[in-house]
């Protein structure tokens, strides 16, 4: 086992991945791990600390949302610059945000349209939630936009608007499983919605590396 992570092997009990994710945290800021250091493959982690890749996954995945890690695609899981992390939150705080995104102009364009917005939507706009009748015109509008995208025949009365991606995730997850064997398979470091979604509806959720 390698000396870095030696002290990581006994969690106790308790929510190991929490125990996990904050001793990665200190051998970060002692010095331990630097900015860009490449972390162990979690199946190779999990294997050196013995515990399941579950939970390395898991701790990999809280660090990467709050913006102490970065994952690349096909490259792995890296200790992110220093500069570029986000400030760690007061412990009475409660953290509620999605995963870390690298902003490439996108937060300026949805601060504008929401300024936008709030200068310009009528009350009814800002305060009423969609609804079917509400919403038929933006429902037409989608099929026209994907109206030659190869998924089988539709019509407005097959969209279904819903509040928000993890509603979104819910509902077809209802849709689609059924009461027996219910078993997803989700990216080990995907949007934290389909994990979420997944507890909500009773479902196994596998981690894939």
């Amino acid at each position: 086992m390698s000396t870095i992570w030696s002290g990581l092997g006994d969690l106790g009990s308790g929510a190991k991945y929490l125990k996990l994710a904050e001793g990665i945290r200190q051998i970060i800021a002692n010095g331990t791990l630097e900015a860009h250091q490449k972390l162990p493959a979690v199946r190779e982690l999990a294997y050196q600390i013995n515990v399941t890749p579950g939970t390395v996954a898991r701790a990999y995945r809280m660090l990467i949302e709050d913006g102490v890690l970065e994952a690349g695609v096909g490259r792995g899981t890296f200790v992110r610059d220093k500069k570029k992390q986000k400030p760690l939150l007061p412990p009475d705080i409660i953290r509620l945000n999605g995963p870390y995104l690298p902003d490439l102009g996108q937060g300026e364009l949805i601060r504008d349209g929401f300024r936008d917005y709030a200068e310009n939507a009528s009350d009814d706009g800002v305060m009423a939630y969609p609804h079917r009748t509400g919403s038929l015109h933006l429902r037409q509008v989608f099929c026209r936009f994907i109206g030659n995208t190869p998924i089988g025949a539709f019509d407005e009365e097959d969209v279904v608007i819903t509040h928000g991606g993890q509603h979104a995730i819910t509902a077809c997850l209802q849709l689609l499983l059924g009461k027996t064997d219910r078993h997803v398979a989700v990216d080990a470091v995907s949007y934290p919605g389909f994990w979420e979604a997944c507890e909500i509806n009773r479902v196994m959720a596998v981690a894939v590396p």
